[in-house]
This record gives structure tokens, C-alpha cells and sequence, in this order.
């Protein structure tokens, strides 16, 4: 279908197998946002099975996802991209927004990564893998039953060290609504 994405693990009594298979991973609160609880992991560390949420004192339950190695020379890089339904039923893709650091593998503007627009910061490689999966994904958004229809998301990738964008996330309220 053209979506790659790393795979993930809901249940906490999985995470430590999971993680000795994958070497490194993600562990996320399951309905965060701007980075806040979101950290890298690998095989010892501690896996908790709920984490801090954007709302104080309520714990989000925990989800870990396979880890994508990033490009070198950096610690990570992904991509936002906002989808929108159009009155005619396609849909517009706003311009992919790069948030890249090379120090901090949780790329998000709120925990300080550079923030560039894609198409003056990436290659055509890594803009056609972008491009791609975004047809992708909003073709799912096509199939889903009407009750359910996206209207608008936003869509995060990462970049592997082959410029291939992988989903990790599609956000169906992004901040900085539209």
C-alpha cells in the first residue's frame, strides 16, 4: 500500500521482548503531544507502562514503536505534513515541514529541534518517499466508512539514513489547527 511504518507494541508485558528483538525503540504516552514523555529506549531500560500525559495527573498508557535508524549525522529526522478534504472530496497536502536535531532523537519543535520548510531542506528522494506515503494514507482515509472519515490530519514521518519516509503517527487533530 505504500505506508511503511515501524511496528508497535501496545502491550507492556511485550516491551522488553519487543525491545531485545528491535534494540531500540520509542516509548510513548499513547495520546501525547509535543514530545512530553516521549523518550528512546533500548534493551535494560526502564519501561513503565503509563507515562506523563499533557494533562497533569492523568497518566497516558504506554506504547512503544520500533525505533528507525535516522540519517547520519543526526539523531533524528521527521516529517509533518498536514492533510485536508477538499469540498470536492481530494485532498490538499500542505508543505512538508522538517524537524531534524542532532542531538535529541524525539524531533519536536517544543523540545528545540530545527524546524525548516522540506522543500528547500530535503532531496527529491526523500520528497517523492514523503509524497508517496501522503497519497497513500489519504487513499486509506478513501476507504474508511463514511461515520469515520477523516476530514483533516497530520500526518509524522521519519526519514531512515535512505532519505524512505516511514508513518509513526497521524495526528487527527493537529496542533495549529488549520
Amino acid at each position: 500500500q505504500g505506508i511503511q511504518m515501524p511496528d508497535v507494541e501496545a502491550d507492556p508485558a511485550r516491551f522488553a521482548s519487543r525491545l531485545a528483538r528491535w534494540k531500540s525503540g520509542f516509548l510513548k504516552p499513547r495520546y501525547g503531544a509535543l514530545g512530553v514523555g516521549v523518550s528512546r529506549v533500548g534493551p535494560g531500560d526502564s519501561l513503565p507502562s503509563e507515562l506523563p500525559s499533557m494533562v497533569p495527573d492523568r497518566p497516558d498508557p504506554a506504547i512503544l514503536q520500533q525505533a528507525v535508524p535516522p540519517p547520519d549525522g543526526f539523531a533524528g529526522r521527521c516529517v509533518r505534513v498536514l492533510v485536508q478534504r477538499t469540498e470536492h472530496g481530494g485532498w490538499w497536502k500542505g508543505t512538508p515541514v522538517l524537524r531534524q536535531s542532532r542531538e535529541d532523537p524525539v524531533c519536536n519543535a517544543a523540545r528545540g529541534a530545527e524546524v525548516l520548510a522540506g522543500p528547500s531542506a530535503l532531496n527529491n528522494t526523500a520528497l517523492g518517499h514523503i509524497q508517496g506515503v501522503c497519497d497513500a494514507v489519504c487513499a486509506a482515509f478513501d476507504r474508511m466508512d463514511v461515520a469515520q472519515r477523516m476530514v483533516e490530519a497530520g500526518l509524522d514521518l521519519v526519514l531512515d539514513a535512505h532519505d524512505r519516509a516511514h508513518l509513526i503517527e497521524v495526528n487527527s487533530r493537529p496542533r495549529g489547527r488549520m
